[in-house]
């Protein structure tokens, strides 16, 4: 009953998000850290958990961040399409039937889902390496640096930008 539904939504968004995943990945591959640690001798498969997947996941972060009002608007047709209830279902009928204080209560809503999931995106793309440092520290050891890359302050500002 509900599996066409959940495979529109996911459909919407798989082919996008593995294409930005494959990317980011050759761009993580190609970088001379790889190259430093390869040459290092280290192996293949902690080069790729330590180095390449740690930082091909940053821009999924900021990707996740942003896509979210795309996948609201592609929840709010699936529910009018499919007939189910929801929030998309709320909103088209208040619009409809001219009570504008619930349409806009709606909007507002996931207006502010929107903008707190950019926010946490953004909080956590930016220091990625002191949000993952308290894991590593075990009784007086110091934890290791891990290799993380650089955030601009123009591409906070654009993710802040791109949420409006």
């Amino acid at each position: 009953f509900e599996t066409l539904p959940v495979a529109t939504i996911a459909l919407t968004t798989v082919g996008y998000w593995s294409r930005q995943f494959r990317s980011a990945l050759e761009e993580a591959l190609r970088s001379e850290y790889v190259r430093t640690a390869r040459a290092k001798g280290l192996p293949e498969r902690r080069i790729l958990y330590r180095h390449v997947l740690r930082n091909a996941v940053l821009p999924l972060i900021a990707l996740a961040g942003l896509s979210l009002p795309n996948a609201l608007n592609t929840v709010i047709a699936v529910e009018v399409i499919f007939y189910l209830p929801g929030a998309g279902r709320l909103l088209i009928n208040s619009v409809n039937g001219l009570f504008f204080t619930t349409a806009t209560s709606v909007a507002m809503v996931l207006a502010l889902v929107t903008v707190g999931a950019n926010w946490l995106a953004d909080i956590s793309y930016s220091s990625p390496c002191r949000a993952a440092a308290p894991r590593r520290m075990k009784k007086g050891r110091r934890c290791r640096r891990i290799p993380c890359a650089p955030v601009r302050r123009s591409e906070r500002l654009w993710s802040y930008v791109a949420a409006l």
